[in-house]
């Protein structure tokens, strides 16, 4: 009798969790502008880990990856990026894309040798991905993480972030990408300043107020009324 009480609560709580979690996922809310909801979401699957599926699960740990990024809280960044590999159901892609965050991390510490290792990674590991079926969004996220950390390699090609912006299907990401490609050519000015003749340096300088003016439309786009982390 006991065991059929707990066994229906079980079941029940289960209904709940599916119809509390099925919807508007915290990484889609986040896409959306909605930070503050998908924060909320994603401590509620977090709380109740042991009774949600393991995508949703891997969907909330991913959230809270970019939120701390975007706070600069970088160690809960990597905690957060190495949870939702470990629940998640991980292609290649995934695994690329895992490696070029990871090489993000460490760029955030200009921590050379680990960036450069994990770079690494991520370039043999899409390699292996097939084309046919495109997931954008996870490709567009591939590319603008590891162009960026690539600032800091041998792998450094403007480019990338190119592609970054060409698979951004949402304007979350393409805010979020043409702002993270103008701080990678206001670096690569910095960096090539002595060796760039003055025209070279004028139009990438015009080259990055044109991706900073794009953040900010799409950013508008999502918070017309107020500014955001998205806006240049």
């Amino acid at each position: 009798m006991i065991y059929r009480i707990v066994k229906n609560c079980f079941i029940y709580l289960c209904f709940i969790s599916t119809n509390l979690f099925s919807q508007n996922l915290p990484l889609n809310l986040y896409w959306a502008g909605n930070t503050d909801s998908a924060l909320v979401l994603a401590n509620k699957i977090i709380a109740n880990k042991k009774i949600v599926s393991s995508e949703k699960l891997a969907n909330a740990y991913d959230f809270l990856a970019e939120y701390n990024l975007e706070q600069s809280h970088f160690g809960n960044n990597l905690k957060y990026i190495s949870l939702q590999f470990k629940v998640n159901k991980n292609s290649c892609l995934d695994s690329a894309l895992y490696f070029a965050r990871k090489a993000n991390y460490y760029n955030c510490y200009i921590m050379i040798d680990s960036i450069f290792y994990y770079c690494k990674l991520a370039r043999k590991t899409i390699l292996h991905y097939s084309f046919k079926k495109e997931d954008r969004i996870t490709l567009s996220r591939y590319y603008s993480y590891f162009g960026n950390a690539a600032r800091n390699t041998s792998d450094r090609n403007i480019n990338i972030l190119d592609s970054a912006i060409k698979f951004s299907d949402n304007y979350f990401l393409k805010a979020l990408h043409y702002r993270r490609y103008a701080t990678f050519i206001s670096d690569l000015i910095n960096i090539k300043e002595k060796q760039w003749l003055a025209k070279d340096k004028l139009r990438l300088f015009e080259k990055s107020i044109s991706c900073l003016k794009n953040a900010e439309s799409y950013a508008t786009k999502i918070y017309p009324n107020k500014k955001s982390c998205l806006h240049g």
